[in-house]
C-alpha cells in the first residue's frame, strides 16, 4: 500500500508521470536537431519535406501513448489536476517571455537565459514530486551548465537554438526522452506497489 502523500502526488501529477507521452516529442526534437547539425537532406532550416511526415507521426505516437495510459491505468478527474495544469501554463508563459527577452534585450550577454529557464523548469520537477523524479536534478544541472557554455566562447547562445548547431534542442530532446522513460518506469513502479499492498 502507498502512503497518503504518494497517493496525493500520483493523483495530482498522473498526467505528468505519463512519460511515454513526451517520448515522441523528445525524439522528434532530438532527430530534427541532429538532422540540422549533420546536414541530413530534408532537415535544413526552411525545408519542411520531412516535417510533413515526422510531425504527424509524432502526434500519432503521442496519441497512442495517451491511449495506452487510459487503457492500462485509467484517468484522473480534471479537478485533481488543476494545480498541475495552472503551474504548467505559468511555466510555459514564463519560458516564452524569457526566450523573447533572451534574443532581444539580453542578446549581448553570453549566457543563455532561455536554457537556464528550461533547466530551472526541469529542476522543479523533483521538488513537487514527494521524493520521486530525482533524476531531473541531473538533467536540469546539465542543461544549466550548457546555458553558461557561451561564456567559454565555444558557441554563441544563438547556436543553442538556431544557427548551425541547435545544441540546446538536442539536450532538451534527450531530457524529454530519458525523463519520459524514467517517469513511466516510476509510475509503473508506484502503481505496482499500490496493487501489491
Amino acid at each position: 500500500m502507498i502512503d497518503p502523500q504518494t497517493a496525493r502526488f500520483i493523483t495530482r501529477n498522473y498526467p505528468n508521470m505519463q512519460g511515454l507521452v513526451q517520448v515522441p516529442v523528445g525524439t522528434f526534437v532530438t532527430l530534427q536537431s541532429l538532422g540540422m547539425i549533420l546536414g541530413w537532406p530534408g532537415f535544413q532550416q526552411g525545408d519542411c519535406t520531412l516535417a510533413t511526415i515526422t510531425v504527424p507521426l509524432t502526434i500519432l505516437f503521442t496519441f497512442l501513448a495517451i491511449q495506452y495510459y487510459r487503457k492500462n491505468f485509467g484517468e484522473v478527474k480534471l479537478g485533481a489536476m488543476m494545480p498541475t495544469i495552472l503551474s504548467s501554463s505559468l511555466i510555459l508563459v514564463c519560458w516564452f517571455v524569457i526566450s523573447i527577452l533572451d534574443m532581444t534585450w539580453l542578446k549581448n550577454i553570453p549566457v543563455s537565459f532561455t536554457m537556464l529557464v528550461i533547466a530551472a523548469i526541469f529542476l522543479t520537477f523533483p521538488v513537487f514530486s514527494a521524493g520521486w523524479r530525482r533524476y531531473y536534478y541531473v538533467f536540469g544541472a546539465l542543461l544549466a551548465i550548457s546555458g553558461f557554455l557561451p561564456l567559454l566562447g565555444l558557441y554563441t547562445k544563438l547556436d543553442l537554438f538556431g544557427g548551425s548547431r541547435w545544441m540546446g534542442n538536442i539536450g532538451i530532446g534527450l531530457t524529454l526522452v530519458l525523463g519520459g522513460l524514467l517517469d513511466h518506469w516510476t509510475l509503473v513502479r508506484i502503481l505496482k506497489r499500490s496493487k501489491a499492498g
